[in-house]
Formats: structure tokens, sequence, C-alpha cells
């Protein structure tokens, strides 16, 4: 995801984690820059999450977001009002995350959402969820679908618009390289 340094700024000043660092980069972009390695706990996990870069291909969407918190977990079996206060605070911090990119809404017609999930585990994190397998990892990012209606991006979220591809987890090292976030790809369904 790509945002103007404004932008960014204006995403600090509302109250949003920044997850890492920006810097900005000769054209005016800003982007994750890589945590550095002397920045660790005692465990050895590093102190703050970073985010993956990912460039869009053709007819597709990709939004960068943070992990969902422990507590919208589907085997989650807290209070209901926190369950609800958090599913809402994250959906709207994904749906200002995907306005802030400024993207068209996807052509109508069926959409196919695959997931990546970069699963570095961070020093003193007890909120953020790590998933352990892929049906309570898309189950805990309806928060985050339901955003992308929010944010007008797609007609709506029912069965005739919206089709859950690829899940997929990173949790070894060599795998999610250090980066702790959620890539959501949107791409036109082809089996239509």
């Amino acid at each position: 995801m790509r945002v103007t340094e404004q932008q960014y700024a204006d995403l600090l000043a509302a109250g949003e984690r920044a997850a890492a660092k920006a810097w900005q980069t000769g054209r005016g972009e800003v982007r994750a820059q890589p945590a550095p390695e002397a920045k660790r706990g005692a465990s050895g996990k590093p102190l703050v999450a970073r985010f993956i870069e990912r460039e869009a291909g053709k007819g597709e969407l990709v939004f960068v977001l943070p992990l969902p918190p422990q507590v919208i977990s589907p085997n989650g079996r807290g209070h209901w009002a926190k369950k609800s206060r958090a599913v809402r605070q994250y959906r709207e911090q994904c749906a200002n995350l995907m306005r802030a990119t400024h993207q068209p809404p996807l052509s109508p017609g069926r959409v196919v959402i695959d997931l990546e999930f970069y699963l570095c585990r961070v020093a003193n994190d007890r909120t953020s969820l790590y998933p352990r397998d892929e049906d309570n990892a898309r189950g805990a990012m309806k928060a985050a679908q339901d955003a992308l209606k929010d944010a007008a991006l797609i007609a709506g979220d029912g069965k005739d618009f919206v089709r859950m591809g690829k899940t997929t987890l990173y949790t070894q090292a060599k795998e999610h390289r250090g980066f702790t976030c959620v890539v959501m790809t949107l791409r036109k369904d082809e089996g239509e």
C-alpha cells in the first residue's frame, strides 16, 4: 500500500497504530522501513512489527493490513461487548487504510479475496492474533472484508459479490522474513 506523506501523517494523528517507521523515497512515496536488527527484545523477537511491500498485478487491488486483534478470533471466548468493540475498531482501521490509497472500486461482478498472513512474533505483543490454521485466519478477517464495503471498493460482501480464495500462513522465519502483517489481494473472479 502506498500513501502520500500527508496521508500517512493523518493516519498517525487519527490514532492508528504505526507498526513501522516510515521513510520517504525520491518519488515522494512513504514505505515501511525494516526494523533495525539491533532492536530486539530479550527473547530475540523484534520489538516492532514490519509491513511488507507488495505491488498489485494487473486487475488486482492489494492492501497491507495489521494483524487483527486476538479477541476477534472465531475461537475467542471473550465477552461479547469487548469483541464487538474490537471488531468495530479493526474494521474502521482497515477502512481508513483502504480509503487512504484512493483506489477506484473494482468493476461490478464477483471478487476473489486472497489472504497472506506474515506471522513474525513481536516481543510483548499479546493483543494481535497469530492464527494457527487457515479457517480461523479467514474468520478473523471478516471485519477487514466488511471494511472493503465501507471503503466503497466492492458492491457488497455477500456470496454474489465475494468469494474467499487462497489463504496462506507464513509462520517459519524463512517464510515471513521478519514481517508481521496481512496482505489482502482482490481480483476479479474468473470462474463467472
